[in-house]
């Protein structure tokens, strides 16, 4: 399940929407598998924010816990809360219903995203335009991973509760191993990538949507127990985005074809460093 609200500003402005969206829309979904006996694995993906803000400098672990100052982290808390009272109250130890597991995953970056207000599709959209992005939070340090990565853990996960019932059915975390850069570090390795000379700007006045300084998550329990581990490193997950760019946006076919290659090298690299899922 990957239906959501998932713009932490765009919360902000429609607090209620993201609360329907992403509290109610998941509960409307684990009612409708409670009374679909054919539906046997289900993953809930939400995010690295929803655990509660305590300013800590180490990563998250899975039993950290919920929480989230802004509406979309507050969000995110309820729905791992829901989808836990929803699997110990009615999925648990029930054969006939699915499992229910959920994966927190860290800041998704890759080819595809448009969005507003998020750090690639800005940068891209200010080097399309020749200038210089303005960057709100410069030195927050946030755990970046590529766009196929989260994936691959999601359908792992899947697949290993499919085999073994019971034993996967809970939270998870799956974020990079490598550590993470601050958004300033990221945006000038875009830009370095690029090949350009426009420099980021840093926006001096204040914001009235703050958001956690750092944010991380520990994965050692998803890589101990199912095997699961990034593929990339974060010189890659940047030479993959930016080459997803740069590609002709204008021939569809073309860049179809382009993010079929991109997937199939993924896995690819997946085989040749001997992961478990490939």
């Amino acid at each position: 399940h990957l239906g959501a609200q998932a713009l932490v500003r765009k919360s902000y402005d429609d607090p209620l929407e993201t609360f329907e969206t992403n509290i109610m829309g998941t509960a409307n979904l684990l009612e409708s598998i409670r009374k679909c006996t054919s539906v046997k694995s289900t993953v809930i993906m939400t995010s690295d924010k929803c655990y509660e803000n305590k300013k800590m400098s180490r990563p998250h672990v899975e039993d950290d816990p919920m929480g989230g100052f802004d509406p979309y982290s507050a969000s995110k808390g309820a729905t791992e809360l829901i989808t836990s009272a929803y699997r110990n109250s009615f999925f648990k130890n029930n054969s006939n219903l699915s499992n229910i597991a959920t994966a927190r995953v860290g800041n998704v970056i890759g080819g595809g995203d448009w969005a507003d207000d998020r750090i690639i599709p800005d940068l891209i959209k200010g080097i399309i335009k020749n200038k210089n992005p303005v960057l709100r939070n410069p030195n927050s340090k946030r755990p970046w991973q590529y766009v196929l990565e989260p994936l691959s853990s999601i359908l792992w996960l899947a697949a290993k509760m499919y085999q073994e019932p019971t034993k996967f059915d809970e939270a998870w975390n799956f974020g990079p191993t490598s550590s993470s850069l601050t958004v300033r570090e990221l945006s000038n390795a875009i830009l370095k990538e690029w090949n350009t000379n426009l420099m980021c700007e840093i926006q001096n006045n204040s914001d009235d949507m703050p958001e956690s300084d750092i944010l991380l998550l520990d994965s050692s329990k998803a890589e101990k127990n199912l095997g699961w581990k990034n593929i990339l490193s974060i010189e890659e997950t940047i030479f993959e985005t930016v080459s997803w760019y740069k590609k002709n946006k204008n021939d569809m076919e073309e860049i179809k074809q382009f993010s079929l290659n991109q997937i199939e090298n993924y896995v690819t690299k997946a085989k040749q460093r001997n992961t478990i899922w490939a």
